[in-house]
């Protein structure tokens, strides 16, 4: 390891006491503290620690590697290595209408009794983003935590008939994406909750005076902005990644704003994602992100498959909230006008 990657350590280790701290007495002053940690240890990423990075994305891409391997990369040398301080919640039921949408209130009749950690989600998110992809939907139909019960009760198991899931998924394989989308997506599921970090407390620009700038997707992307930059990433790659971060939560907004109210929608509508997407293609073709020609309509559509992918894979790995024929059928009928 040379001088740059011996002095990281310290930088995360002084994050990680942060992080500590605010779990103990909650003063945002630790955040903030850590927050600038984080940054610093980007800038001490080494060269070879880049070329690390790049290769187990470049196999997670081509289908050589597991997209874990990236996740492992940034739990090694980021501050993600200590994503789970202070960040546990319940495992829980499915409730009346079978997909978890009550999971805002968090009600403790419906706790199943084993708390899960973030990297934990974060992984099993991962695997099943992969699976997507790949056309792998069978694990789908299970309840991703199945294995901390004993019985692995019938009642966790997924409201899914067979043949739906199918359905929706079959537009969002791997040959559905361009190439540079597909590394995006590697990126983005990986680095989905980097925002977590600042606990929805504290913004990660502190000039960032927008009503949502504390909301974790938002300051994530532009945390996993930053790093990718001292990667050495070109600013289009990154325009795509900070897309999928800051929607990576969108299908399910949408979703709750249909069926329950906005007070569900984490203040996201059809119109907020669609706007983002136009902007994010707006950036991208002409670049060496992707083919020359690409046109800006399917371009658009391949954005959100992307982040219709990172989605459904976020829910499942959730523990909180279900997949079900009746977001399914959501995501069908309403492709149109959410995407």
């Amino acid at each position: 390891m040379n001088m740059a990657g011996r002095a990281m350590r310290p930088v995360l280790d002084e994050a990680k006491a942060h992080f500590l701290s605010y779990a103990k007495n909650k003063d945002i002053r630790h955040l903030e503290a850590a927050r600038s940690n984080i940054y610093a240890s980007h800038l001490l990423i080494t060269r070879e620690q880049g070329q690390a990075f790049k290769a187990a994305l470049d196999g997670a891409a081509e289908g050589k590697s597991d997209v874990a391997d990236l996740y492992g990369w940034l739990r090694l040398n980021t501050a993600m290595r200590d994503c789970s301080i202070g960040d546990e919640w319940f495992l829980a039921g499915k409730g009346e209408r079978g997909d978890g949408a009550w999971y805002k209130w968090q009600r403790p009749q419906d706790r199943l009794g084993p708390g899960i950690f973030r990297d934990v989600h974060v992984e099993r998110m991962i695997f099943a983003g992969q699976c997507i992809l790949n056309g792998s939907c069978q694990e789908l139909y299970e309840y991703a935590y199945r294995d901390l019960f004993a019985a692995g009760p019938e009642i966790l198991r997924p409201n899914l008939t067979p043949g739906i899931l199918e359905r929706a998924l079959s537009g969002l394989l791997k040959n559905n994406l361009l190439p540079g989308l597909i590394r995006a997506y590697c990126l983005g599921i990986s680095l989905h909750d980097y925002g977590r970090l600042l606990k929805d407390k504290v913004k990660s620009d502190p000039g960032d005076n927008g009503p949502l700038a504390k909301q974790h997707r938002f300051s994530g992307a532009i945390l996993a902005g930053d790093l990718l930059q001292n990667l050495g990433f070109d600013a289009f790659q990154i325009e795509a990644v900070k897309l999928l971060i800051r929607q990576h939560d969108a299908v399910w907004n949408c979703y709750c704003l249909e069926k329950y109210g906005e007070e569900r929608s984490n203040e996201t509508t059809p119109q907020t994602v669609n706007a983002d997407i136009e902007q994010t293609a707006a950036k991208l073709p002409g670049t060496g992100m992707l083919p020359p020609g690409t046109e800006a309509g399917p371009l658009r559509i391949m954005l959100w498959k992307m982040i219709t992918a990172a989605g459904i894979a976020d829910i499942y790995a959730s523990g909180d909230r279900y997949l079900s024929d009746d977001f399914i059928y959501f995501l069908l009928s309403n492709h149109s006008r959410v995407g």
